[in-house]
């Protein structure tokens, strides 16, 4: 016989309600785990890796960057994502070969642009520069706002000697970063080389208004002030030299514009002290000789220009004017020599000036900039020299002229890259 009687323990538990003051503990800790798990799921997520990677790289954390990577390597759609992290911790370190081999296979749409960017900034400081163009189009083609691709684009066209198409990346590169400065101050670099100094004013003035604190500051005041005194606007050029260091370059400014002005007085002080600083400065020498010349002591200046010419024998000015102090001092046949030796530089001189606006036009023609090489070493500038056979090489590595010029102007450089 079943007992029907009412079971107390049951009643009660029946009866028993939860408190209401726990519903919101309860609501808490569902929440608190929905957070969590979504935290969880969040952190494991392939995009968080590479986030993570990212950061890491920016904080030089090598170590995390490459467990990132290696994890990214293993899941599937995030191959290219390692490789990008692998080859920019490789650029960071300077090592620009084994970069550009993680970089050139990270060529999925999320990756390839900025792989492409950094592939062109290897290519660039290898001096790889047609590579260089390549990549950085590479880059462009996908995206044109990609403004370092652009950056690397625009520098490899002007070591190649295509200034004009450098312009053009350029200019783009100041229209697009309003705030970067290089721009402006490379450019304005190009048109004080030739000779366009209104334009190059502006453009320096530009730079330093983005910048002023920049770190070519002086040097940009210096060409500043070269230009404005190329524009016979002497006094805004002092204004801009009282900004720089007392160096010989910016002493032998300030007194061309003081003897300008009409006072030579000034500048024959100016120019004793910029010798004093170096001895060997010869545009302080020739403005010297040129004070004395213009004041009848042609024995003072044949002594100043001849001392000139010793420095710089290659120099077509330096021969000008000794030619014209030695004719004020009667004698004739050492001024002709001396007027024929300046000739003879400037023919030279037109030839590389011609050639240059032919590489300008033939960005890859490699023999243009072997004979730009050895121009160059005939008018005693080892520097240009190496530095147009580098670029002939960079097009055509194979280029016999290129080699020879190099291994004649620079034989330890060709001994340091034949043991790599």
């Amino acid at each position: 016989m079943t007992d029907s009687s009412p079971n107390p323990l049951n009643q009660q538990s029946r009866n028993k309600k939860i408190p209401l003051w726990t519903w919101p503990i309860f609501a808490l800790i569902v929440i608190l785990g929905v957070f969590f798990a979504g935290r969880q799921w969040q952190f494991n997520q392939p995009e968080s890796h590479y986030q993570r990677g990212r950061e890491a790289l920016t904080a030089g954390d090598d170590d995390i960057v490459l467990a990132e990577a290696e994890f990214l390597s293993r899941t599937a759609g995030f191959e290219s994502h390692a490789k990008l992290l692998q080859g920019l911790l490789l650029v960071r370190k300077g090592k620009l070969a084994e970069a550009l081999t993680q970089l050139e296979q990270a060529g999925s749409d999320a990756t390839v642009v900025e792989a492409s960017a950094n592939a062109a900034k290897c290519f660039y400081q290898l001096g790889h520069y047609l590579q260089a163009i390549n990549a950085a189009n590479a880059a462009l083609s996908r995206d044109a706002s990609a403004i370092d691709a652009r950056r690397w684009l625009a520098a490899a066209y002007y070591d190649l000697g295509a200034v004009g198409h450098a312009v053009v990346e350029l200019e783009q590169i100041s229209r697009e970063a309003k705030e970067d400065p290089r721009p402006d101050r490379l450019l304005g670099l190009i048109d004080k080389d030739s000779e366009q100094y209104i334009k190059a004013i502006e453009h320096y003035r530009e730079s330093l208004r983005r910048d002023p604190k920049q770190t070519d500051r002086e040097k940009i005041l210096n060409e500043l002030a070269e230009s404005l005194v190329k524009q016979n606007l002497f006094d805004e050029a002092l204004s801009v030299l009282k900004e720089c260091q007392r160096t010989a370059l910016v002493l032998t400014l300030e007194a061309d514009c003081q003897y300008a002005l009409g006072e030579p007085e000034k500048a024959h002080d100016l120019l004793s002290d910029a010798m004093i600083l170096d001895p060997r400065y010869v545009p302080a020498k020739l403005s010297k000789g040129k004070l004395f010349l213009d004041a009848g002591q042609a024995d003072q200046a044949e002594r100043i220009f001849n001392e000139a010419v010793q420095i710089e024998p290659f120099n077509r000015v330096t021969h000008l004017q000794l030619s014209q102090a030695l004719r004020q001092l009667g004698q004739s046949q050492k001024a002709d020599d001396e007027l024929q030796r300046s000739q003879e530089i400037k023919s030279l001189e037109r030839e590389f000036t011609d050639l240059h606006e032919t590489a300008m036009q033939k960005p890859l023609d490699a023999e243009v900039r072997c004979r730009l090489g050895e121009l160059a070493d005939r008018l005693g500038k080892p520097e240009l020299s190496k530095m147009w056979f580098r670029t002939a090489l960079s097009i055509d590595p194979q280029h016999t002229g290129a080699q020879k010029g190099l291994i004649q102007a620079d034989p330890a450089t060709i001994r340091s890259q034949a043991v790599k």
